[in-house]
């Protein structure tokens, strides 16, 4: 409708005018123009049989055992997305195992953030894996910590309840970086003017790896600890909402592992990798 407005106004402008014109031009209104409904599309997860058709396009190589691993190791979200699916079919075409959940989880971030976009290359915002990955890693802790799922897209939007702003956040990056990052496959995409991680466990992963980068930084533990438990009546109680980040967290540090193993061995049940535990402290 605006554009058939802009269009009545522009040909009315080019008419010359008679002298004896006297009435005002008349410009098409918003009834003139045809209404037409915007068809949103999004892409449905696959089913299992769809999985294994796609699969097999991919190229699969030893297909029960493929799916076997995937069974065993609780993969079925990854599979349900032809993309991820891809990258399994190709990391099991290559080592014929799928290895350990962190590894499973590390490549398929490493390939969201390096998923290529035409529109991205012609428009000169391409920002290199590592950055990115460091951008992901910000927003990851940020959204984990701070109990909000969601980002705003825009920066001078202010965010409501559950809402953070990545340009609050990324004080370094502008506003061409921020899109950039937001853009890429680890975020959903976008409704309503915001985005969130594509899935709890990327995001959880992530803020692991922000913490632990605070470790490398000289952050002492006891400061840390604060993120993950709480003392109630004197005790260590472990937040129930932080246990995921946490169990990723003891993959990643001998010195978080070791205070995970005293005070919160229960840890270990739950999600995150316990196969990238030592075998000590699975036994303690």
């Amino acid at each position: 409708m605006p554009i058939q407005r802009a269009l009545g106004a522009k040909a009315a402008s080019e008419r010359p005018l008679s002298l004896d014109e006297t009435s005002p031009v008349s410009l098409p209104t918003d009834g003139d123009a045809a209404r037409v409904e915007a068809l949103v599309v999004a892409l449905d997860p696959l089913s299992n049989t769809e999985a294994r058709r796609c699969a097999e396009a991919f190229a699969l190589q030893d297909v029960e055992l493929f799916w076997s691993a995937v069974e065993d190791g609780d993969y079925e979200f990854m599979a349900t997305r032809p993309l991820d699916l891809q990258w399994m079919v190709g990391l099991w075409n290559q080592r014929k195992t799928l290895g350990s959940y962190r590894d499973l989880i590390e490549v398929n971030v490493t390939n969201r953030l390096r998923e290529f976009n035409d529109s991205y290359e012609a428009a000169g915002e391409v920002l290199s894996v590592d950055l990115l990955r460091t951008g992901a890693v910000a927003l990851a802790a940020a959204a984990e910590f701070g109990s909000s799922a969601f980002f705003v897209l825009e920066p001078g939007v202010v965010p409501a309840a559950g809402e953070l702003a990545p340009h609050t956040i990324l004080t370094d990056w502008g506003p061409t970086e921020v899109r950039r990052l937001l853009a890429t496959a680890v975020f959903d995409e976008a409704s309503f003017g915001r985005v969130k991680f594509h899935h709890r466990s990327i995001r959880e992963y992530l803020a692991a790896h922000w913490v632990a980068r605070q470790l490398e930084l000289g952050v002492p533990l006891l400061r840390l600890q604060g993120l993950f438990a709480a003392s109630l009546y004197g005790a260590p109680v472990l937040i129930p909402s932080r246990r995921a980040a946490l169990s990723w967290l003891a993959t990643i540090s001998v010195e978080v592992r070791e205070w995970v193993v005293r005070d919160f061995p229960e840890v270990l049940f739950y999600e995150g990798d316990p196969q990238a535990w030592d075998g000590l402290s699975v036994t303690q």
